[in-house]
């Protein structure tokens, strides 16, 4: 069970997931200092190592703005999986190789996809094919709308 939060971890919480919600990612420290009137990054760094003790959030040590919003309103996306983290409603995927260069997708690509059931023709979806998740487009892609786990959002690469 979740501890109870100060008013300031509350706001910090609330912004995190209004954020993630609204934009498909977390904000920065920053970001996070400036809506919330904020001085130090210092103290936006506590509530979210706080945060993350109280069980509200699950940080991952290796990225940067990857963490997992635990939210109990939020329902899970289906058949994820443990390699893909989860940012309420929002997972991530690396991309393992260069076989989606079709679709303008590079090896060590990460792709957020934000947790839909449907999608539009010309959208980038992730499905549930053979076992594991992969990354379609839409319009050439002949399956069934129960494989559909989400909808590609954004897209970072390191150059």
């Amino acid at each position: 069970m979740q501890e109870i939060l100060t008013k300031k971890q509350q706001l910090v919480y609330e912004y995190l997931l209004n954020e993630s919600k609204k934009r498909g990612y977390p904000p920065s420290i920053k970001e996070i200092c400036a809506a919330l009137g904020l001085k130090s990054t210092a103290t936006v760094h506590n509530h979210l190592t706080t945060l993350e003790k109280k069980g509200y959030i699950r940080k991952y040590p290796t990225k940067t703005r990857v963490f997992e919003i635990i939210d109990a309103e939020q329902p899970p996306c289906k058949k994820t999986t443990a390699k893909l983290p989860k940012t309420s409603g929002i997972f991530v995927y690396n991309v393992p190789n260069s076989k989606l260069r079709s679709v303008g997708l590079l090896k060590g690509d990460v792709v957020h996809c934000k947790c839909q059931l449907s999608a539009e023709p010309g959208q980038l979806v992730a499905i549930w094919e053979n076992d594991a998740i992969t990354l379609k487009a839409y319009n050439h892609v002949d399956f069934n709308n129960d494989e559909v786990l989400g909808v590609a959002t954004e897209l970072r690469r390191k150059y």
